[in-house]
Parts: structure tokens; C-alpha cells; sequence
């Protein structure tokens, strides 16, 4: 199969190490006990998960010639190739078969298995391949009822599936896109999972693994009724142990987002961005009232849109680059207040963004923010304003655009973006961000980010953001080693030589 088709079937082989550490984490605890005589891979492409369970089944004396493990793929080819790999290494009982493990071809059946593990493909429903038929849909809604999402990705339905095709006790391991943890689509796969079972384990931070830029995770749900309040953790590419995660299974039974860090950044009590200050959001019909009323032009004639894409930190781009808006380029897009006001479903959406405020864009590797000193642009949907002027702006904007709260979010948030390493906050997530109590070393951010938004050069820019870095460290009350400030620093987007900002 070419790279190409794969990548059309969201098919991505699973590397023998990492096919090691998931059979491991998987089925040892159930293997020492003596648990696991039957183990499905219902994704299972040329077998290599099923190899790695073959292993550790030998570890234990439990091998055999494979029989009790089993395979499905829906693609013929690699159905066949899977089945004589595992024969020439001597398996000669494993069986492979042909077909879509989400019709339930035999012998796939609830509670059938000691085990599943798998690297299910990554396709979500926005994709051609990954539009599911309506007869499919309407299966999966009678077997799935509180699993099946508008977008969920096809890899977390293999999640929802295979925890009903083990038995009370078993145990599923399985790869997912790293967005499985946080995304909105993905909310009633983890509530479910949480009501068939507990977590044993838990991997964040997979990137690279793949010959694809997806960022992974990997889980490991056992279908039983304990609490477990710490679970193991693995981070990286190559899944390496790194501690505990704290974990309380009752807060996160409705689907809320599953943790993706062991140490998180050190939170500051008191005051949340939210009380001070109001985020004002933008949504669809804000977005077709002024793509339907743009013009462009380099005059004063209306108001500036902004897009996220002319958000860089401490940067407003606009009219020095283009902005696409619409499926088009704008050089020096605005539009009409008057344009605008004959849209009265939006007339508080309007008002509300006249004034001066923070622009903070969405997906993006940290926050990135800007201030709109006068007052006049109005934020291109999905751009998220926070009404503020003067020198609460400037505090407001080094708040954000601290490393801290960067880490923060991402631990938080990472996923919930297009990109599976991007930040993606809603208006009442940034509320919930700290901010750090009055300080000296809070007026000396707030001052290198106006330093940053008037710099000209990459070296004048980069320096500002690295003495407001090391400025909101302190006024957060962390130590030099706890300021995430080098891997923010990684993050930051290119310097883009548009001038100064406006």
C-alpha cells in the first residue's frame, strides 16, 4: 500500500517499540493473573499489535501458536499479508479477518474478548473517507447511543466499540489522536469509557511517532467499577514512564477533558481573567454578516477586520499582509459600520467590539494577542476581544502572552484545534485563566509588550517578548526553573516582516 492510500485511510503503522509498550501496559497486570486467553485487534492492518501481544503472551508461557488472537481489516490486501506474517513467526492458530470491525463481522461479538488493543485509523467525519454511511450511523446509534457525536473521529468510536466487545473485567489499549482527550466531538467516547470502566494508564504527547505530522495518545481502560485516583502516565515519542496523574473519574463522567499532564504548571490563587475582564466571542452569524459586507480598501473608509492570521504576539499585521477571509485575499479588509448595522442579531456583538480591547486568536502553539489601541477593528471570527484600554491593555495582553498561561492552556486545552499541537480556548476558558497579583514586575511585561508591538525587526521583537517572559514569570511568583519560558520560546511563531504593528 502507498503512503498516499494510507494516509487516505487514516492508516498508520504502529512502531515495534511503541507496539511493545501498549501490549505491555495492557496485558501484563491481566497475564499475571492468568486474565487473557482471547485478544482482538479490530484494526489490526499487518498484524504488528498482535505480535506484540503474542510476546508478551510468551513471557507468561501463555502463547501457544497464537491461537485465541485475532484479527480484523477492512482492507483485503493487508487482511492477507497480516495473516502470513503471523504464520511465518509462527502463529499458526491466530486468525485474520477481512472486514469493517464497526459492522461487526464474525466472530466480533459483546464480550467476546479478554482484550482489545489496536491503532485504530484516524479519520475524522469532516474527511471523505471518514463520512460514515447512513446505514453504519444508524448501526452505530443502536449500539453507541451515548457515543456518537456529529464529529466524532472514527478512532474514538473503535474506543467506544471495543468496550463492549470485552468482557466485564477486560482490559482495551489503544492509540488515538491526541485530540481524543479534549476535543468537544470526542466528549461522549470519554464519558462512556468512564462509565464501562476505570483508567490504568495514560500517554500524552506522542509526537512524531508517525510518518505523519498527528499528534498521539494512548489509553488503557479496564471494563470494571474501580476508582483509581492516580493513574500511570507516559509522555513523548517514545511513550517513557513519567510519574502520575492525579484523576477524579467522578468529575470527568459527563466528558470533560482528560488531563494531559503529570506536573502541572504551578496555578496562582486569586483573581481569574474572567473578573475583570469580559471575553466577547464571535459566531457563525457574525461571521457571514461581515464577509458579506468586506470591501477593500487602503483609505479610511470603514472599519479594519482582523483576522487570527494577522494576530501575531504583540502584533496587529493588518494591511501589511493579506487575510483570508471568505475562500479570499484581502489586502486591507473592512467594512462599514453602517453595513453592519442592518444586521440588528448582532448590534451587541457590535457595540461591544467598538471600543479598545485585546485580540487573542485561536489555535495557535501559544496564545498569541494583540492590542487594538484605538478601538476601531473589528475581530474576524473566531477571534476572541477583551474590552480594555490604556495601560490595563498592555497588563491584560502580558498576561496572556506569558509563557505560564501559554502552558497552562495547552495543558489544558492542546487538541481541541484543527492541529493537535495548538491551543484552541473559548471566550470562558480565557476567563479562567489566573492573573497574577499587582507587581512592579507586572508593569515591566506590560511594558515590553508595547515595546513588542511597535518593534520593526526580529532581534527588537524577540527581545521585547523575552524580557516580558522573564517579566510575567516573576509576577507570577515562579522560580527561573518553573517559567516555562524556553519551551514558549520554541513556540513562538516566525517574526513576519509586515512593519511595525498598526
Amino acid at each position: 500500500m502507498t503512503r498516499i492510500s494510507r494516509r487516505d485511510l487514516g492508516d498508520f503503522p504502529t512502531p515495534p517499540a511503541i507496539a511493545d509498550v501498549l501490549a505491555r501496559v495492557t496485558l501484563d497486570a491481566a497475564l499475571r493473573r492468568g486474565d487473557v486467553r482471547t485478544v482482538l485487534d479490530p484494526a489490526c492492518g499487518e498484524g504488528a499489535l498482535l505480535a506484540a501481544a503474542f510476546r508478551r503472551m510468551e513471557r507468561y508461557r501463555r502463547g501457544g501458536d497464537g491461537a485465541g488472537l485475532i484479527g480484523v481489516d477492512i482492507d483485503e490486501g493487508r487482511a492477507r499479508a497480516g495473516q502470513l506474517a503471523l504464520h511465518h513467526a509462527g502463529l499458526t492458530e491466530a486468525q485474520i479477518f477481512h472486514g469493517d470491525a464497526l459492522r461487526r463481522p464474525p466472530p466480533l461479538q459483546d464480550g467476546a474478548f479478554d482484550a482489545v488493543i489496536a491503532n485504530p485509523p484516524f479519520l475524522s467525519p469532516t474527511a471523505s473517507r471518514g463520512v460514515l454511511t447512513p446505514q453504519l450511523r444508524q448501526e452505530l446509534r443502536a449500539r453507541l447511543p451515548e457515543g456518537l457525536a456529529a464529529l466524532t473521529n472514527i478512532a474514538a468510536l473503535f474506543l467506544a466499540d471495543a468496550l463492549q466487545l470485552v468482557r466485564p473485567g477486560g482490559v482495551v489499549g489503544m492509540i488515538l489522536p491526541a485530540s481524543f482527550l479534549t476535543s468537544r466531538d470526542a466528549a461522549p467516547v470519554r464519558a462512556a469509557a468512564l462509565r464501562a470502566g476505570s483508567i490504568e494508564w495514560l500517554w500524552t504527547g506522542g509526537t512524531g511517532v508517525f510518518d505523519a505530522s498527528v499528534t498521539v495518545c494512548g489509553v488503557v481502560v479496564r471494563r470494571d467499577g474501580r476508582q483509581r485516583p492516580r493513574v500511570p502516565h507516559a509522555t513523548g515519542p517514545t511513550a517513557r514512564t513519567s510519574g502520575r496523574l492525579a484523576l477524579d473519574a467522578t468529575l470527568l463522567r459527563d466528558g470533560g477533558r482528560w488531563p494531559c499532564d503529570s506536573t502541572p504548571a504551578p496555578m496562582t490563587e486569586g483573581a481569574r481573567i474572567g473578573d475583570t475582564f469580559a471575553p466577547v466571542a464571535g459566531f457563525r452569524r457574525h461571521y457571514y454578516a461581515v464577509s458579506g459586507a468586506l470591501h477593500d480598501s487602503p483609505e479610511e473608509r470603514g472599519r479594519p477586520v482582523v483576522t487570527a492570521g494577522l494576530i501575531d504576539p504583540g502584533r496587529i499585521l493588518w494591511g501589511r499582509i493579506p487575510a483570508r477571509i471568505a475562500k479570499s485575499l484581502w489586502q486591507f479588509p473592512r467594512v462599514d459600520d453602517a453595513a453592519l448595522a442592518a444586521h440588528a442579531d448582532i448590534a451587541g456583538w457590535r457595540t461591544a467590539t467598538a471600543v479598545p480591547k485585546v485580540l487573542v486568536a485561536t489555535q495557535t502553539r501559544v496564545i498569541e494577542c494583540a492590542v487594538d489601541e484605538v478601538g476601531d477593528v473589528i475581530p474576524g471570527v473566531p477571534v476572541i476581544a477583551l474590552p480594555a484600554s490604556g495601560r490595563t491593555a498592555w497588563r491584560l495582553a502580558a498576561a496572556l502572552s506569558s509563557p505560564h498561561l501559554s502552558a497552562l492552556a495547552f495543558r489544558r486545552h492542546a487538541g481541541a484545534a484543527l492541529s493537535p499541537d495548538a491551543i484552541k480556548m473559548s471566550g470562558a476558558e480565557i476567563a479562567a485563566l489566573p492573573l497574577p497579583p499587582p507587581s512592579p514586575a507586572w508593569d515591566r511585561g506590560a511594558q515590553a509588550m508595547h515595546d513588542a508591538s511597535r518593534a520593526t525587526t526580529a532581534s527588537a521583537w524577540t527581545a521585547a517578548l523575552d524580557r516580558m517572559a522573564d517579566a510575567m514569570g516573576v509576577a507570577y511568583g515562579l522560580s527561573p526553573q518553573d517559567n516555562p519560558h524556553e519551551w514558549w520560546r520554541e513556540r513562538l511563531p516566525p517574526f513576519r516582516d509586515g512593519g511595525a504593528s498598526r
